[in-house]
Order: C-alpha cells, then sequence, then structure tokens
C-alpha cells in the first residue's frame, strides 16, 4: 500500500481534523455496529510467523483490523515491515511505526496545539516553524538527527518502534527495543559471554 498524498491529523483550529479517513468514512465508522475500526497504511505490512496461517490470504489492512481485534496494542508484534499505521478506535487516534523507524512522520505540538504528519512542508504550512541553533548543531556533529529531534523547536520525528495514542493528550512510547533481546535473559556473565551475547542480539536484531 503505498500512500499518494501527504497525510495529516490536527488540533490547530481547535478542533481535531484529518484526511486520513474522509468525513464518509468517520461518519459511516461512528454509526455502525459491526465495525469499530478504521485503519490507514502507508507503507507495508507482512504478518510474521506465529500469525495463524488463516490470516495470511487476508489484504494489509485486513490483517491488521483482524490483529487489533483481537491483540488490541499489541497486534504490532505480529506484523513486520516498514509502515506507519494509523488507526482510528472510539474516536481515538493510534499510530505506530516500523521497528527501525524506516517510514517516518512528524509531531509538532506547542501550547497544547498539535499537528502530526509525514511532512514537514505540510506541517510548515498550517504554522511558522522556528529554526533551532542548538539542534543545528548537534545536526552538524553527529551528520544527522539524533533520537527524535529535528533542527526545528517544537517539532520531534518519530523514534524506532513508537507508539503513539491520541485521546484527550497524546502520548508516546516505544513498543519494543533492540536490548530488550539480551536484557530479558540478563545474569551474570564473563566478558567472553558479553560479547558473544552482543554479537548474538546484533543478529537477532537483523533477523527480526
Amino acid at each position: 500500500s503505498v500512500i499518494q498524498k501527504n497525510w495529516y491529523i490536527s488540533n490547530a483550529k481547535g478542533y481535531l481534523e484529518t484526511n486520513v479517513f474522509s468525513k464518509g468514512k468517520i461518519k459511516e465508522l461512528e454509526e455502525s455496529k459491526k465495525e469499530n475500526i478504521a485503519v490507514f497504511l502507508d507503507g507495508y505490512v507482512l504478518p510474521r510467523l506465529n500469525v495463524h496461517t488463516s490470516l495470511n490470504k487476508k489484504s494489509q489492512k485486513e490483517l491488521i483490523k483482524a490483529l487489533y481485534t483481537k491483540y488490541k496494542s499489541e497486534f504490532v508484534n505480529y506484523i513486520k515491515g516498514s509502515f506507519v499505521i494509523v488507526i482510528f478506535s472510539q474516536k481515538n487516534f493510534h499510530i505506530f511505526n516500523d521497528i527501525h523507524n524506516v517510514v517516518k512522520y512528524f509531531i509538532y505540538e506547542k501550547n497544547g496545539s498539535f499537528i502530526i504528519s509525514n511532512s514537514v512542508r505540510l506541517i510548515s504550512k498550517n504554522t511558522k516553524l522556528e529554526f533551532s541553533k542548538e539542534k543545528a548543531a548537534l545536526f552538524c556533529l553527529f551528520n544527522h538527527c539524533v533520537s527524535d529531534f529535528t533542527i526545528f523547536k517544537y517539532l520531534k520525528q518519530s523514534k524506532p518502534a513508537s507508539y503513539l495514542r491520541l485521546a484527550d493528550y497524546i502520548t508516546i512510547k516505544q513498543y519494543w527495543l533492540p536490548e530488550h533481546l539480551f536484557f530479558n535473559k540478563l545474569k551474570k556473565l564473563t566478558i567472553d559471554e558479553v560479547a558473544l551475547n552482543w554479537d548474538k542480539l546484533i543478529g537477532q536484531y537483523i533477523e527480526y
């Protein structure tokens, strides 16, 4: 599924608006008793090996709906790919991206107002972005933006494996970290064992 246009979710006008779903779809979603979620996909997803084979024939959006219905926010542990997924559920938005952050999105947040989008240009058309000398210096030092910072004030980029939930306010957490593969089995190790475990960790991360 390849997105054809830039998307956004914003409350900058004092109410929640988005071009992720059409008004018709949102209205249909709220009135329907059978359908309680809507899915927007930027990128592509594949089921993991632990997903039941009956789901393998579903479309990407049908796969996401089926897994989200069963596992809620944990559904993301049953898929892989390069993606940003937006789920509208009971008047809340949930946004997930992949563990490598290949498909990014950006969050501008200031004084309770926010714009979330896959396009900095789109955000800049709706609010005046302020250049940050400190963040620009860090960018020059590392030759890329570290963590979630950008070269603008109040503008962040998504981290790998991010789960953003928008209800009354925005909360963001990471649903997976590489070190989980190592520290879940933490024990007293020799230096050689530590080196061997980190070697395995890198291999497992690449295969994940």
